[in-house]
């Protein structure tokens, strides 16, 4: 390796690196290589220089090199600061994403002890800066790195297959009031009720992957890892739009799963078809099921739904006129839904009308959360 021992030989080598970083042409050994020159050299070991130390990190990540992970942040990298406290107070309470490097390379290791030795560690930081840090300026940061945190604890939980534990932590009260894509991402895992059959609701998975699924991958604000949360939910969403007796939705299913392949997910046409051929739409069965909804939004279980059944338990069916309309609308509705419900003209043009008629339900504070039919 080239020696560097000045700053306009420094500058000249992250200049070099600066120019290949985002093209995504050059391999990406060759990347590391040339972060390597300057991240490793004399002049940085005796200088406060940390420039490009996460890239260097998040590189080895990327080509799986775990081991360099580790060695570069807890060895290399330490030797930056003049002693182990210092090293940990940057890491842990100025930039906490150079240890979640660290965490997610133990994880790939499956190295899991390792892993939670550091978030505890973690955690423990980070309940004193939120307890620093209630009402100001840097509360909002507190609140994203605990969260990060729990939802790691959740993830090698649910990676070492121990869902109570997991389920556990989603509980902690702090996600009452904030929730993080990984929360609602892990919640969906568990719900969907293949890791543990104790703890299947896939309406609530329903709910938790349409959130995310919706979220644009385009986004700057999103890691890597958030990203492939939003479109693995995506593929989810389809899997159970094929897969879940009760919630089988055809055209759902398809679009989902389409979704998913256009993002990045590993699947093909061929097992599209494979999983969708067979796929007979199920509305459901319940006494008064609004036929129409569940069949424009895939499920009885979701939350505009939940909003319009709120709607005709609630305000429906407390007058005559109310009564009248959902005899009609019962009467009338399933063989509508039998005869049309598979045809994608159905969907749109139901669809428009009937968020707007949700919307205005929510904004009179009819609620959108899990609901069971009064009897």
């Amino acid at each position: 390796m080239e020696k560097i021992i000045d700053e306009a030989k420094y500058n000249e080598k992250v200049k070099a690196f600066e120019r290949v970083y985002e093209n995504k042409s050059i391999p990406i050994e060759e990347k590391i290589r040339l972060c390597e020159e300057f991240a490793y050299c004399d002049y940085v070991k005796h200088s406060e220089r940390i420039d490009f130390a996460g890239d260097l990190a998040e590189l080895y990540l990327k080509a799986g090199r775990y081991r360099d992970v580790i060695d570069f942040i807890t060895v290399e990298f330490k030797t930056h600061f003049k002693d182990e406290d210092s090293w940990w107070m940057f890491i842990a309470s100025l930039l906490p994403f150079y240890m979640f490097y660290v965490i997610d390379a133990c994880i790939a290791l499956k190295d899991y002890h390792m892993a939670k030795g550091f978030l505890d560690a973690l955690k423990m930081n980070r309940t004193a800066m939120l307890r620093m840090h209630q009402d100001d300026g840097l509360t909002s940061e507190c609140k994203y790195w605990y969260a990060r945190v729990m939802t790691k604890f959740v993830q090698i939980a649910i990676l070492e297959g121990d869902i109570s534990t997991a389920q556990d932590y989603l509980l902690d009260p702090f996600f009452e009031d904030y929730k993080n894509i990984e929360a609602y991402y892990y919640m969906g895992i568990i719900s969907k009720g293949d890791k543990d059959e104790r703890f299947k609701q896939v309406s609530l998975a329903i709910t938790c992957f349409t959130g995310i699924s919706e979220l644009d991958v385009n986004d700057d604000n999103y890691v890597d890892e958030q990203v492939k949360m939003i479109i693995d939910s995506n593929y989810y969403l389809g899997l159970i739009y094929a897969t879940e007796q009760g919630y089988k939705n055809k055209e759902k299913a398809i679009e989902m799963l389409n979704k998913a392949k256009e993002l990045g997910y590993d699947i093909t046409d061929v097992q599209i078809n494979s999983l969708t051929e067979n796929i007979e739409n199920e509305i459901s069965k319940k006494n008064g099921g609004c036929y129409v909804a569940t069949c424009v939004y895939g499920s009885y279980d979701c939350p505009q739904v939940w909003t319009l059944r709120r709607f005709r338990d609630n305000v429906l069916s407390n007058n005559i006129f109310g009564k009248m309309f959902i005899k009609l609308y019962y009467t009338v509705s399933p063989s509508i839904v039998r005869i049309f419900g598979n045809f994608a003209w159905f969907h749109k043009l139901f669809k428009t009308p009937l968020d707007k008629f949700v919307n205005s339900l929510q904004r009179k504070g009819i609620d959108n959360t899990p609901y069971q039919d009064l009897k």
